[in-house]
């Protein structure tokens, strides 16, 4: 433990990846400490996104209300923690230095490192004088060649990538998270009884960046993530991670329908008119599905469900979802001041049971097969499959 100058621990900024390496041993351990400046990279400003929307209302006859928007989102600029390192370089043990910036494909925050590959059994360059060098193996076991380094993007003592700049771009992609939707809305203020709330939206999310809370992989780590902690390399061990595509809560079309009627005022005392005061209502959701990918371990950190392949959504969607909700009160007034509602809803009354999520983790661990691979997610009770019919019977007594 590092204390400051008045005795207090200083906090660590990446403690989040000082993981265990594929040899058993702590690969990561070079973290920069909070009271060092320089683990700010010179430049950094604070994320932000653009959002336009624009729309109009219109009134319509009989207490209809029409609403149409459309709505862009454009993620401008992001923070995370980064390091100028392949995974192949990682797995040849030279460790990361990890410093906090904008990535972007521009950045130029390291020096870069010199990286050489050679055929199996071959004889490796001239330039690498590292002394790092390392067979590499994708997810399945199989070797893809031989890699060493040059010494000058290297620490020669600690085997450190090293934070000064270069003049050359780091390797970095841009972070990228689109959102686009068109949305309608009608609705009905209660008149004549009955009141009418709808809305229907068409949209798109696309990108390589979901933002500070991960859903492939349930990362929370905001503002360091995993992903911009090692450049794509030349062996593609990072799959499609920074490719474009449809990200995993991107859901083409939504729609919500909800209305209610009332059968008239509330009589004193019990009777057998029992509608008379009775409300009525119904809820409909509408959904398509979201992408199902196919996800690999990380190369380095080995966490399951970190490396997207074969594009994003490369096998399909989940399929279209609709849900039917039903309401009943009927109130009673005992008196002036007391009333007492019977109340009845009934949730999913077609009892859709529809796949929600299935499990999108290829492998659990490198080379080791994931026997529950798209099988309902066991995550949580309501992840796998929606939920089935339910109902709930009340009464409520108002005084």
């Amino acid at each position: 433990m590092t204390l400051d100058q008045f005795g207090a621990p200083i906090p660590v900024i990446d403690a989040a990846h000082l993981l265990s390496g594929a040899t058993g041993g702590v690969r990561n351990d070079i973290a920069l400490s909070a009271s060092d400046l320089s683990a700010i990279t010179a430049g950094t400003k604070l994320g932000f996104q653009d959002e336009h929307i624009i729309g109009a209302d219109f009134q319509l006859p009989r207490n209809f209300v029409l609403s149409v928007r459309y709505q862009y989102r454009n993620l401008k600029r992001v923070v995370e923690d980064m390091a100028i390192l392949s995974p192949e370089a990682a797995n040849a043990n030279i460790l990361q230095t990890f410093f906090i910036g904008n990535p972007s494909s521009r950045l130029d925050a390291a020096t870069n490192l010199v990286q050489f590959a050679f055929p199996l059994g071959g004889t490796p360059p001239a330039g690498c004088t590292s002394g790092f060098e390392t067979e590499v193996i994708d997810a399945t076991g199989a070797s893809l060649g031989n890699v060493c380094f040059g010494s000058a993007g290297i620490d020669p003592v600690t085997g450190a990538s090293v934070n000064i700049p270069d003049g050359v771009p780091d390797g970095f992609a841009d972070p990228v998270r689109k959102y686009k939707a068109f949305e309608l809305e009608l609705n009905k203020r209660f008149a004549d009884r009955w009141q009418l709330l709808s809305n229907f939206r068409i949209a798109s999310l696309r990108g390589n960046y979901e933002g500070h809370l991960r859903n492939d992989n349930g990362q929370t780590d905001p503002g360091i993530s995993s992903l911009f902690d090692f450049t794509q390399g030349e062996f593609n061990l990072l799959g499609d991670q920074f490719q474009i595509g449809y990200l995993n809560t991107d859901r083409r079309f939504v729609s919500n329908i909800y209305a209610s009627y009332g059968f008239g005022g509330n009589r004193t005392g019990f009777n057998w008119r029992f509608w008379t005061g009775m409300n009525v209502g119904m809820g409909l959701h509408m959904e398509s599905g979201i992408p199902i990918s196919e996800y690999l371990p990380h190369p380095v950190y080995l966490n399951a469900g970190e490396v997207p392949v074969g594009g994003r959504g490369k096998l399909g969607r989940t399929p279209f979802y609709t849900q039917l909700d039903l309401h009943a009160d009927v109130p009673f007034a005992i008196t002036e001041r007391h009333k007492i509602s019977f109340i009845a809803d009934f949730f999913n009354v077609t009892n859709n049971r529809r796949l929600r999520l299935p499990d999108q983790f290829r492998q659990l661990d490198l080379q080791a097969d994931n026997p529950d691979f798209l099988q309902p997610s066991i995550i949580n009770l309501t992840s796998g499959f929606h939920l089935p019919f339910s109902f709930r019977l009340g009464a409520r007594y108002e005084f």
